[in-house]
């Protein structure tokens, strides 16, 4: 399950059993308030110094800038966990594709969300290293809360970071990619709406016109010197948002692609336990007779970290790429899939999309294959 992001969380973080039962008690339809993050801030902060009094003096971290972005992530999984766990799981051969395929043009209004808050795996992307330091995309949570634009979080992977050693948190800081997509337009095309929104990501942190407010106070009696550093942090982070954006689109194919599949080919997920998932729990699973046994052995599996997830592209026919007599594989290259958001039903006034698949183009076959429509 450490694939997932959810369960990596869970595991590293001392205090992700609070927050969720802090926002079970306190926030009920998953939109936290000032006060709320204000109280979840402090009890992540307290599990911060406690943990980081145990560390050896060389092994605290330097920088603890991204401690401040500790609270979005929290705030994430806590509202993942509320809406149900509820994650989708895109197989190698269907990423590939989906990566293959343009999604520019599709409007908003096209877009159908299975949940209100879920969670999209695509596996470790290696070529989606953002900002260029070894955090690869695997995956983006999806937030489509009411009253709120629609909010997407790439999660990242580190290849040099054991993710069992509950340490990481600390030592090997998440780092993730944020935008909130205004989606009020439902003509809107994507790449307009997340042009658009890079831009207003930027304006959110630009201080520019406050004052730098460093100096030396009196406090308590005594003279202290206080560095405002607004201006310095508020820059590191716009700089993060430019230099990851075009990562961040590339990724935003594979979370349109995965929305637009769900939505319109939902017959061809299928929703199961883990291969890892323990087999004498699922055995006594199947076996209980009562309601109140299973629902035991179901809160079993969840402290233990194990949910159903909904696979994704299990029965799609995989491409092959053929050999030759050295035995290595013959270069090839795509052609290009979109999607069509087709008309139908009585007067045409219903709309479906449509995907129209990349085609995998085989250099030794001269002539690329023939297309074909991917129907629901």
């Amino acid at each position: 399950m450490l694939r997932y992001h959810p369960e990596r969380f869970r595991v590293t973080r001392p205090y992700a059993k609070q927050i969720v039962n802090f926002f079970r008690s306190n926030i009920s339809d998953g939109i936290p308030s000032m006060v709320h993050l204000q109280e979840l801030s402090g009890m992540i902060m307290k599990k911060y110094n406690e943990e980081l009094m145990k560390l050896p003096f060389e092994k605290r971290p330097p920088d603890t800038r991204q401690l401040s972005k500790e609270i979005s992530y929290a705030v994430q999984y806590a509202t993942f966990v509320m809406y149900g766990r509820n994650i989708f799981h895109f197989e190698p051969d269907l990423t590939e594709k989906f990566r293959q395929t343009d999604v520019d043009e599709v409007p908003v209004s096209a877009l159908i969300y299975p949940y209100k808050v879920f969670y999209m795996s695509f596996g470790i992307q290696e070529d989606l290293d953002l900002w260029h330091q070894g955090y690869y995309v695997d995956g983006a949570y999806i937030a489509a809360l009411p009253g709120l634009p629609l909010q997407i979080i790439l999660s990242t992977v580190r290849k040099d970071v054991d993710y069992k050693d509950k340490t990481n948190w600390i030592t090997n800081p998440d780092r993730y990619y944020y935008l909130a997509l205004n989606i009020d337009n439902p003509e809107a095309s994507i790449s307009f709406v997340v042009d658009q929104a890079l831009e207003e990501e930027i304006k959110s942190h630009d201080v520019s016109h406050l004052p730098d407010e460093s100096g030396v106070y009196e406090i308590d009696g005594q003279n202290i010197m206080m560095i405002d550093n607004k201006h310095n942090s508020a820059e590191l982070d716009i700089s993060d948002a430019k230099q990851g954006f075009n990562v961040f689109k590339e990724a935003l194919r594979l979370v349109i692609n995965g929305l637009c599949y769900v939505t319109s080919y939902r017959e061809e997920i299928k929703e199961q336990w883990p291969d890892e998932t323990p087999k004498l729990l699922l055995e006594r699973l199947t076996n209980a007779t009562k309601n109140s046994s299973r629902q035991k052995i179901r809160a079993e599996l969840t402290s233990l970290g194990y949910t159903k997830v909904n696979f994704c592209g299990r029965t799609i026919s995989k491409d092959k790429v053929e050999l030759i007599s050295s035995g290595k594989e013959i270069s090839a290259h795509w052609r290009r899939g979109h999607w069509r958001n087709q008309a139908y039903g009585q007067g045409l006034k219903d709309r479906k999309l449509i995907w129209i698949m990349p085609v995998l183009v085989r250099k030794d076959k001269g002539e690329p294959e023939l297309g074909h429509i991917y129907k629901p």
